[in-house]
């Protein structure tokens, strides 16, 4: 990640004290780029962790996906939809008002696309996001701003 100076405040913790490290005299408010980043490097982290594998946190991360994008029905959609939603609500504090949809893939059939949408918190403004969340047939999980 690029360190910009000013964004201090839209970064993790962890992100805080290597770039204090890096910089101890940087300091400042939170840049629109550098939160969004943020979060989408810890999103992916985050979503590409399998529950159950962090002692601590047990329901943190995704439930095992792997082979379930070519077995797809319309009834498990929802519940797909409301985990992730539920996973980013819970652990990702820097996001509100999070709605996952279901989002068709028709050129990659092996592939399940969900559009993510919520609000950021930068500089005590809300500003809207829209992220693209795609899950192979592998099970990892891909995040990108739209």
């Amino acid at each position: 990640m690029t360190w910009v100076k000013g964004a201090m405040r839209g970064i993790r913790l962890l992100e805080r004290l290597r770039a204090i490290d890096q910089r101890p005299d940087w300091r400042g408010e939170s840049d629109r780029q550098t939160t969004i980043a943020s979060v989408l490097e810890h999103l992916s982290k985050m979503l590409n962790t399998r529950q159950g594998s962090v002692p601590t946190a047990m329901d943190l991360g995704m439930p095992d996906f792997t082979g379930m994008a070519g077995s797809l029905t319309a009834d498990i959609l929802p519940e797909l939809e409301q985990t992730l939603t539920g996973v980013i609500s819970k652990y990702e504090p820097r996001l509100t008002e999070v709605k996952v949809v279901f989002e068709p893939q028709p050129e990659k059939s092996f592939m399940l696309g969900f559009k993510l949408s919520a609000k950021v918190r930068v500089d005590d403004n809300d500003v809207p996001v829209v992220f693209e969340t795609v899950l192979n047939s592998e099970g990892h999980i891909t995040v990108m701003e739209q």
